[in-house]
């Protein structure tokens, strides 16, 4: 007995089949694209989300600089030709908050999310031991010829090279 692409859809949507699964069908993907109705060539993949997050992650400031969702979406479809809207970005950035350390200030008419000041360094690849050594030694000799402001950006970066 055949599926129909309803069924194929809610049955993908609780983890019982897959796009991909031999029960499906031939044509299976597709039906669950229709049944969506999503076009199947504009569906994202896991990667896609994966690029989508991790660009958002890099758009964002350290605290107290921040940036709103609607500068976000101008600058993926800009910068990267990741097109989206802004309803999408709130979702993944309140997703991206419950895994890392990120705040959103809900003062004022726009909301502007940042990374916490208190929060790690998040960088990958890692830090080579070169960068480490460099700004171990730049932390002990330059704090009294570097602005403040330079200095407090760069204790991040100098605990991570202890780390």
């Amino acid at each position: 007995m055949s599926k129909n692409a309803i069924t194929v859809a809610i049955d993908v949507y609780k983890g019982i089949g897959s796009p991909c699964s031999p029960t499906c069908g031939p044509g299976a993907t597709e039906s669950v694209a229709r049944a969506r109705r999503v076009p199947y060539d504009r569906r994202i993949t896991m990667s896609d989300l994966l690029v989508r997050h991790w660009t958002v992650l890099k758009m964002i400031p350290r605290a107290p600089r921040k940036i709103d969702t609607s500068t976000i979406v101008q600058r993926l479809a800009a910068e990267h030709a990741i097109k989206t809207t802004p309803r999408t970005i709130q979702r993944d950035l309140q997703r991206l908050n419950e895994v890392f350390p990120l705040e959103c200030d809900h003062l004022g008419q726009h909301f502007g999310w940042s990374w916490l000041k208190t929060a790690d360094l998040f960088d990958l690849p890692g830090m080579d031991p070169q960068t480490a050594l460099t700004l171990k030694l730049a932390s002990l000799f330059l704090p009294r010829v570097l602005p403040r402001s330079t200095v407090r950006f760069l204790d991040a970066h100098v605990k991570r090279a202890d780390a």
